[in-house]
């Protein structure tokens, strides 16, 4: 559906009608704690809906925030640029904010039973087992995945039965006995599904990974940019 044209005597600029959702996180940047900011240019049809966006900057460049920004524009909605109260097309330019993650707090809910852990493992198994080891690395730049990728090995080898263990007790603590038992069913789960932030919030502290993040962020910002786009500057 077209957006109605204002009166003839009327110029206007585009305005938000639905912004780009930033809520859509990368798995590398933060797992490492770093921020972002992306700036898009795209083209505005009269239909309100963003065509053809490319990235005009992004700060740091290569940690995933370009493709989330990218993906976000897609559900944004614009009015349309009115010049002598005709709609026209034309080329938007914004920037969208990815503030570095805020830590998850404990966990203070009821504990799952032993029923429903029971039921999380072999479900936890399969998504581990499809996630592969290439996970946190999938959004870094193509160039850089492989010297990433060998920090990542090194610093956190794998140990799949405190994987196992930790993505069982996520699925447990904020899935239902009925929802997991469809799943292991191969049943849709029915009611609400966790999100990405419900199951990393119920998961545990865990030193190992904590350290690993910590040094791989040391060494990933000796070798490429890192800039922090929200930093002051000046007193």
């Amino acid at each position: 559906m077209l957006f109605q044209s204002a009166p003839a005597t009327t110029d206007a600029n585009p305005k938000w009608i639905q912004h780009a959702d930033a809520s859509g996180r990368t798995i590398f940047a933060d797992f490492i704690g770093l921020p972002g900011q992306v700036t898009l240019l795209c083209e505005l049809p009269v239909s309100g809906r963003l065509e053809n966006c490319t990235v005009a900057s992004a700060t740091p460049e290569g940690v995933g925030h370009e493709a989330v920004a990218l993906d976000a524009a897609k559900t944004a909605r614009m009015s349309p640029k009115i010049v002598g109260g005709e709609a026209t097309p034309t080329t938007v330019r914004f920037t969208m904010n990815f503030p570095e993650a805020a830590p998850f707090p404990p966990y203070k809910s009821p504990e799952p039973s032993d029923e429903a852990l029971a039921l999380a493992r072999p479900i936890a198994a399969r998504i581990l087992a499809g996630q592969g080891s290439g996970r946190i690395v999938a959004d870094v730049a193509a160039d850089r995945q492989a010297l990433v990728q060998s920090w990542i090995d090194e610093l956190l080898p794998v140990d799949s039965e405190a994987d196992l263990r930790r993505v069982s007790l996520q699925l447990a603590r904020t899935m239902t006995t009925e929802q997991l038992t469809n799943i292991a069913a191969g049943k849709p789960p029915g009611g609400t599904v966790p999100d990405f932030v419900t199951l990393n919030a119920a998961q545990d502290p865990d030193p190992r990974r904590t350290a690993a993040a910590d040094e791989l962020r040391r060494r990933y910002c000796a070798q490429f940019d890192c800039r922090d786009p929200f930093e002051k500057k000046g007193p």
